[in-house]
């Protein structure tokens, strides 16, 4: 279909400034923020294109999770600049005034050591969003609510030994699971953290993880909330589905079995396309959410991965391969191939005993790794030491390692995205890492932000950037 445009256009003067403003502006939603904000520097109509606040918007809450506009005078572009400030502040963080170019609250209250922490903002009202929130729950079982920006409390739930929370930023719900009653509550936190609903699970067991998915393409609603029921032998543990604003029953039950190792609140794994990974021991299991229906019968997994010894952690590298870590090893897997190949049936195999599915490739390591993540398809792992490692995944080249250490105990966790990597630690302790702009894939050091004692803090060794 030839635009009218086009017609009026002759073939030899044709120039893609002369698109209709809404079709250049379709082309800014498939740009990243970097790539947009050359295209804006090409000419007027591309500079006025750029200044959606909705392109602006996703790109901002996707990379900080919350955010204050309302630092931002009104007008266009307002998210644009909002974006562009708060990532210049970001990436010069080194060199930066703390007293004006960033905040650090402490939030104190709780009685025992946290376990979990979520971030949760408005995002249904751009142009007034309400002010960010952070949900902590502790080992004793007690919730509360936050306001960071004045480090006060909002709300409190201290009724019965909660096991798990969960939070969706597009509803605005925030879920928790109490073991005493074996239910799984939603809070509405727009309406004053009233009680939505009150959703059943299974009777004298406890759910130590939820996670909200929102789904394309499927024939379950979306989001769904998923929460891991752990049993013990010969019971089956179980992985139930609910629709968190439809029927208090679960739309799907996924059959897993029982689990005798130490159970992470983080043992639900879902990749972008809808591919839900656990580790059981020896084995991960897969389903794919995306073809699930609701019924009644528990769901047996689509793919089982067996190991030949215990799997410690596992990530997604992209939508279709999983990377699990077992001893001195790293495996790489398609599981996306398994799945296809079972014409979406249950299928269990073991790889190290027979032909019928391996690893795409195994990479050998002298470490034992403690954490793994991906980000710009290379695979970061933290080992006891305190280093961070980053590998290749196509060939098992370690392109860098952080031995200098940032950290001087055992690193717990790695979360990365297309420009930032940041460590956690042990020693109380959080690195914060920027990818190198002559494209190496490497990591310069920023910045540490320090934390816990001050025996702690006499340890650290400052790195030369460090101001």
């Amino acid at each position: 279909i030839i635009h009218p445009t086009f017609l009026a256009c002759e073939m030899s003067t044709y120039s893609i400034s002369d698109l209709p403003i809404d079709c250049i502006i379709n082309i800014c939603h498939f740009l990243s923020a970097k790539d947009l904000v050359s295209f804006s520097k090409v000419c007027k109509t591309f500079y006025e294109s750029s200044l959606v606040g909705s392109i602006w918007r996703r790109f901002s809450v996707s990379r900080w999770s919350f955010c204050d506009v309302t630092q931002v005078s009104q007008g266009p572009g307002r998210w644009r600049r909002y974006y562009i400030a708060r990532r210049s502040v970001e990436r010069h963080f080194d060199k930066g005034r703390p007293n004006d170019d960033y905040r650090v609250r402490t939030l104190r209250g709780h009685e025992a050591p946290i376990t979990t922490v979520l971030t949760v903002s408005d995002v249904t009202d751009w142009d007034n969003p309400r002010p960010p929130m952070v949900i902590s729950l502790c080992n004793d079982g007690k919730v509360k609510c936050w306001d960071p920006l004045e480090a006060k409390v909002l709300w409190s739930r201290d009724e019965g030994v909660v096991t798990a929370i969960a939070a969706d930023h597009l509803t605005s719900q925030l879920a928790s699971s109490c073991s005493t009653n074996a239910t799984v509550d939603i809070w509405n936190l727009n309406n004053n953290f009233s009680l939505q609903k009150t959703l059943c699970s299974v009777p004298g067991k406890a759910i130590i993880s939820l996670k909200y998915k929102h789904l394309a393409m499927s024939s379950l609603p979306t989001p769904i909330l998923m929460g891991y029921i752990a049993a013990t032998h010969p019971q089956l543990s179980s992985i139930q589905i609910w629709d968190p604003n439809g029927d208090v029953k679960p739309l799907v039950q996924l059959e897993v079995p029982p689990y005798s190792g130490m159970l992470s609140k983080d043992i639900l794994q879902v990749s972008r396309n809808g591919l839900l990974a656990i580790i059981n021991t020896d084995t991960i299991l897969v389903w794919n959410l995306g073809i699930l229906t609701p019924q009644e019968s528990p769901v047996p997994p689509h793919t089982t991965v067996h190991g030949d010894s215990t799997v410690t952690i596992t990530c997604w590298l992209h939508d279709n391969c999983l990377a699990t870590h077992c001893t001195q090893q790293i495996d790489i897997w398609d599981v996306n191939t398994a799945i296809s190949a079972t014409h979406k049936r249950a299928f269990q195999f073991q790889y190290r005993e027979s032909n019928m599915y391996t690893p795409l490739r195994s990479i050998h390591t002298s470490q034992i790794f403690t954490c793994l993540c991906s980000s710009n398809q290379l695979l970061l792992a933290g080992d006891p030491n305190g280093n961070v490692h980053i590998l290749d995944p196509t060939n098992g080249n370690c392109l860098q390692v952080f031995s200098k250490p940032p950290h001087v105990s055992m690193v717990t966790n790695i979360c990365a995205d297309g420009e930032r990597v940041m460590s956690c630690s042990k020693d109380f302790s959080i690195r914060v890492y920027r990818w190198t702009q002559d494209n190496t894939n490497k990591l310069e050091s920023l910045y540490t932000l320090l934390g816990g004692s001050v025996a702690h803090k006499k340890q650290l060794v400052p790195c030369n950037d460090e101001k």
